[in-house]
């Protein structure tokens, strides 16, 4: 994957430091109906190769609500995961009364007016800390910045409800829990909750787990000024896993 836009900047980072030995240049998920390569809305260069993707470990990575697209995806064992990375992970939310209020609407407004922005989005200050990456943040066209639709905010409290109902994240002898997981957050991110992430960490019976914790970031540890810390750390944690 070739990136050419500021908000990829974690990816090249990340790039770096994999050996190409199990570096895939390729995004296979995006890629499934396409031959050769595409150029998606952030003007990145995307190229598929299939022989490639047999030869190199799936190590599934989502970051604050893609963290609840890999768990789903893990979960359903479609595709043969080799490690899992959540990160700033949006697995469940503080069930404050406004919230409490929200679930006896959201369903006949999801079914009436789906496209309704009335579901309140991200605490945009605590996103970063770094306010060269929240300039490029603002101004990047495939980010939300402002209230969320209906039907999307009904999808996300059934995502995290699906997710709290899985016993199998409980099970020892289970695929998912055969899978080696990283956890990482900043212990300052008020756009996720540090607990609630933790509690649902406590739950998974894997044999191979670890929770980082980063003392500062905010929410997008990725980019947060402090952000090779964590790149060192994850790099670590896969090279001790994929040698």
């Amino acid at each position: 994957m070739a990136s050419t836009a500021p908000a990829t900047s974690r990816i090249d980072s990340l790039r770096g430091g994999i050996p190409c030995s199990w570096r895939a240049e390729h995004m296979p998920a995006h890629l499934r109906s396409t031959e050769g390569g595409v150029t998606n809305r952030r003007g990145q260069s995307l190229s598929g190769d299939e022989d490639t993707v047999a030869r190199t470990p799936i190590i599934l990575m989502g970051f604050s609500l893609g963290t609840l697209v890999s768990l789903h995806a893990a979960l359903s064992h479609t595709h043969a995961v080799q490690a899992l990375v959540l990160a700033a992970p949006a697995v469940s939310a503080e069930w404050t009364l406004a919230l409490r209020v929200m679930t006896w609407v959201i369903k006949p407004l999801a079914l009436l007016a789906p496209t309704a922005r009335v579901v309140p989005g991200v605490n945009h200050e605590w996103i970063c800390r770094d306010p060269a990456f929240m300039a490029s943040y603002d101004g990047d066209p495939l980010n939300v910045t402002g209230n969320v639709t209906a039907r999307m905010g009904e999808q996300l409290l059934n995502a995290m409800d699906a997710v709290e109902q899985n016993r199998e994240v409980e099970q020892p002898d289970s695929a998912f829990c055969a899978t080696p997981i990283l956890f990482m957050m900043g212990s300052s991110d008020k756009v996720t909750s540090v607990p609630l992430a933790q509690a649902f960490y406590a739950r998974i019976a894997s044999r191979d787990k670890e929770f980082k914790l980063f003392d500062g970031p905010f929410h997008s540890v990725f980019d947060d000024p402090d952000k090779d810390a964590v790149f060192d750390h994850l790099l670590a944690w896969l090279h001790a896993r994929f040698p």
